[in-house]
């Protein structure tokens, strides 16, 4: 949720895109979500001949995991796709939701999302924990609109320019089984969706922290999910991508987030916030120096 961080940083980035090295921490923490997801499945390496092919993986992953739950063969499942356009503001979102739990006996469905802290067991500062807790609460969203149906063949065609009625590759028909009547995206999509649709929505949401020295979890932080709350956010940030409005940098209160910024020196926005700084304290000055001296005696 790099928008939510610093939006003037996110597009400097995009605009002036550069190799990111990978540092240890991150690399560490990557190698941390892949052990966690071969602890309880299997990494298949499918043949992609077309972006249709591509989508049909992910429909794909779901609708294991939806047989999985429904039949009790597994009751957590890794690296999940989502994917809607929420709230009508016009936007396609995809994501990979770390982990979602099932439990066998009431059906519950619970998303977890882990974050890795690199040099101690404490949380991250306010800042980046809102990021996690939007991020979290866009992934319960995007679920429950594919369980209520509310995702629909044509946003994803219309959004990724896809063509529901190509034939997919034959690696993919080879994976899907005794599912291979399902041959087109399209036809793919019905039979996903309707497997959805038997499941039940997400009844929590739930950051999970970990130690990446140890690998083990040091604080579980429940996140209510706040519908208003999201569709205000979500809106604020759909009015950047639609050009309803220019980026943003940061207030003054986060301004701590330039010393790490590789673009601080050259950033529009925080030149301008220092000169409109620098402005309110010269006139604020220029007043004072205006103002009689009351405690003089009068003459």
């Amino acid at each position: 949720m790099k928008q939510l961080w610093c939006e003037q940083q996110m597009v400097y980035e995009m605009e002036e895109p550069s190799l990111e090295r990978e540092t240890p921490a991150m690399k560490a923490g990557t190698d941390l979500h892949l052990a966690r997801e071969l602890a309880v499945q299997d990494i298949v390496n499918v043949e992609i001949t077309s972006p249709e092919d591509a989508f049909a993986v992910k429909l794909i992953n779901l609708i294991g995991m939806a047989e999985d739950f429904a039949t009790g063969a597994a009751c957590v499942r890794r690296e999940i796709p989502v994917f809607g356009a929420p709230y009508g503001e016009g936007l396609f979102l995809s994501g990979i939701v770390d982990e979602i739990r099932c439990d066998a006996e009431t059906f519950q469905l619970d998303v977890v999302e882990m974050k890795t802290r690199a040099n101690s067991k404490t949380l991250p500062s306010t800042s980046q924990m809102a990021t996690h807790r939007m991020q979290v609460m866009l992934y319960k969203k995007l679920f429950d609109d594919l369980v209520r149906g509310a995702v629909t063949k044509a946003t994803i065609a219309l959004h990724l320019r896809l063509r529901l009625d190509r034939r997919l590759g034959d690696d993919v028909l080879h994976h899907l089984g005794d599912r291979r009547a399902c041959d087109t995206l399209g036809s793919l999509t019905d039979f996903a969706f309707a497997r959805l649709q038997s499941l039940p929505f997400v009844a929590r949401t739930t950051l999970e922290y970990c130690h990446q020295a140890d690998a083990c979890c040091f604080e579980m932080v429940a996140v209510d999910y706040d519908d208003a709350w999201l569709r205000a956010a979500y809106a604020r940030c759909a009015g950047f991508w639609r050009g309803a409005r220019a980026a943003r940098g940061v207030d003054v209160e986060e301004a701590w987030k330039c010393r790490t910024c590789e673009f601080a020196d050259t950033c529009a926005w925080r030149l301008r916030r220092i000169e409109e700084i620098l402005s309110e304290r010269r006139s604020a000055c220029s007043e004072r120096a205006g103002i009689p001296d009351r405690s003089a005696p009068d003459e």
